[in-house]
């Protein structure tokens, strides 16, 4: 039987409560206190922050999954972590998320594309959790954070894709290499290979381009010192490029490259990388030297037509002169040797027919020493021998009758080349005397 308690033992024992009581409501205090410190922290995180139990089932879920997913907490307490995931993936990631709760360990920034609850859009998630136990080492469920990471997940992609693309570029280039050099802060006028496109040894015709100072150990002798003080004026410009010739040993010749790079730099203003691209251009120079030679082959054969011309024109000025002076000989010798002898003979006893004869010599005479007969036979009036004479004739106040009487054709002949005539002098239908247009052309 148990002993009655004195009231001093009665008392001590309700002080002691008290104590507890009070040690309790402090310890409440401070666990609500805890407990709305963690809210805060959790709803206004940029991750969500989340607990399920062993099964995968959420038990708790802050206020940011509605950010995130669309959803109040309220509507995921009671769901599956996985009835979230996009279809298309959704039996593949369960698959890896149950072997992780089957070994109960540590993970993080597991990526997983999740449906909103509009049912259209996808974001893409980081998650990350830690197992949970009881106080008799029992595994109760995860505790953990999803951060949304949709944006740098799909900036990600391009970047992968443009790097893929690159790549690509690199691998596939024939006549051309990309590459990229960098250095460092202790060594910033070393630079050494970070990447190059397996062509360049082809270009270059090195076994390896990978070692950078190879790069320039077959350069032409004439193109080495230009080359040089490119290289230097390229650490304070940040641009390079030059064209020159390296000795290709794979193929056993000279081969022209064009090198062309830009530097980058940091914070600091130390040149942390330079881009480029090495092109063969042995083709184009080559076509380029051809070009020049055949310019200039062109240049000498113009300049041999240039002279041929030139004396082509110093013949035909002194052949215009000849035939002047010849024109002018003959007729000082017909006026001279030959006119004299035709007066005589028109003061002699001659019948009308004998002195038609004698106007004929005297008209063909003048015609043929006449500078008016040239301008009229140029290939701008194009008249016929026939014309030229009746043109002649005309000129010389002879009438239509006493021409047809001179060369014994009928007058209508005569009209019908007077017409032809003015025709083509370009007067025809024009009130212009045919006599005194053609003695204004002497």
């Amino acid at each position: 039987m148990r002993r009655k308690l004195s009231y001093e033992e009665l008392q001590k024992r309700v002080r002691l409560l008290e104590k507890n009581a009070e040690k309790l409501e402090r310890i409440k205090t401070k666990l609500q206190e805890s407990e709305a410190r963690f809210r805060d922290i959790a709803d206004n995180a940029l991750e969500w922050i989340w607990q399920v139990d062993s099964t995968g089932k959420y038990t708790y879920s802050s206020s940011v999954v509605k950010k995130i997913l669309g959803y109040e907490p309220k509507e995921v307490l009671g769901k599956y972590y996985f009835d979230f995931f996009h279809p298309d993936k959704k039996k593949r990631l369960k698959k890896v998320t149950t072997e992780a709760f089957e070994q109960k360990k540590f993970f993080r920034k597991f990526i997983n594309r999740n449906v909103c609850k509009d049912g259209k859009t996808i974001v893409v998630l980081s998650t990350s959790g830690v197992p949970l136990f009881d106080e008799k080492g029992n595994f109760i469920g995860y505790r953990g954070a999803d951060l949304d990471i949709t944006d740098q997940y799909i900036a990600e992609k391009k970047l992968q894709e443009s790097e893929e693309h690159l790549r690509s570029l690199m691998e596939s280039a024939t006549n051309f290499a990309v590459y990229r050099l960098i250095s460092d802060e202790k060594t910033p006028h070393k630079l050494s290979v970070k990447f190059v496109s397996p062509s360049a040894k082809d270009i270059l015709g090195i076994p390896d381009p990978i070692k950078f100072e190879s790069w320039f150990e077959n350069i032409h002798p004439d193109d080495r010192a230009r080359m040089s003080k490119a290289n230097r004026r390229a650490f304070e410009t940040k641009i390079f490029n030059e064209e020159y010739r390296a000795y290709n040993e794979k193929k056993g010749e000279w081969r022209w490259v064009h090198a062309i790079s830009t530097g980058g730099v940091d914070k600091k203003g130390w040149n942390r990388y330079v881009n480029g691209i090495l092109i063969d251009i042995t083709e184009r120079k080559i076509a380029e030297e051809a070009l020049k030679s055949k310019d200039k082959e062109l240049g000498i054969k113009a300049k041999k037509l240039q002279d041929m011309n030139t004396a082509l024109n110093v013949l035909l000025e002194k052949r215009k002169v000849d035939q002047i002076e010849l024109e002018e000989k003959i007729s000082l010798n017909v006026e001279s040797l030959i006119k004299p002898y035709l007066d005589k003979l028109r003061q002699g006893n001659l019948d009308e027919r004998k002195k038609n004869i004698l106007n004929i010599i005297q008209a063909n005479l003048d015609e043929i020493t006449s500078p008016f007969r040239r301008n009229l036979s140029s290939i701008h009036y194009n008249l016929t021998p026939k014309e030229i004479q009746i043109a002649n004739f005309i000129r010389r106040g002879i009438t239509n009758k006493e021409i047809a009487d001179i060369l014994f054709v009928s007058v209508k002949t005569v009209e019908f080349h007077r017409d032809n005539i003015r025709k083509k002098l370009g007067i025809k239908n024009k009130k212009i005397n045919l006599t005194s247009y053609l003695l204004s052309m002497d």
